[in-house]
């Protein structure tokens, strides 16, 4: 007997989140898509916990080149660490969920008047270890 082979809507390359001053920028690439209508970005405050829905990107529908998609978390709040994951949508309304990443805004700041290079150095060595 023959089984049916699964064809999956889309072939997920990349799924990155990249901290950039208060927001963090969310990034994902497709190599194919089948009938793809798009992307819930969902985030969480917890790993395991309840994810809410942050935006929706539309899909190429069907493609067999490269796609990239982007989405920014504009509400990030420095030193919150935040998981994403994409719930990828169908046409026909079926879904699937990516992996989960990890993603924070390490948040520090420091002023630089006229001091030497030594203790710019010290400065900056010791705000990293606080962190």
């Amino acid at each position: 007997m023959i089984q049916p082979v699964e064809v999956l809507p889309i072939e997920l390359i990349a799924f990155n989140g990249t901290p950039e001053e208060d927001k963090i920028k969310l990034e994902w690439s497709t190599a194919s898509e089948i009938n793809n209508s798009g992307f819930e970005v969902q985030r969480s405050e917890v790993s395991d916990g309840a994810f809410e829905t942050i935006g929706w990107i539309p899909g190429n529908e069907t493609s067999n080149t490269i796609n990239t998609y982007t989405l920014y978390d504009d509400d990030a709040i420095p030193g919150v660490i935040y998981y994403y994951r994409l719930k990828q949508v169908n046409n026909d309304g079926s879904y699937q969920y990516s992996e989960i990443i990890e993603v924070s805004i390490n948040n520090f700041s420091f002023a630089v008047n006229s001091v030497n290079n030594a203790m710019l150095t010290f400065i900056i060595t010791y705000l990293m270890l606080k962190m």
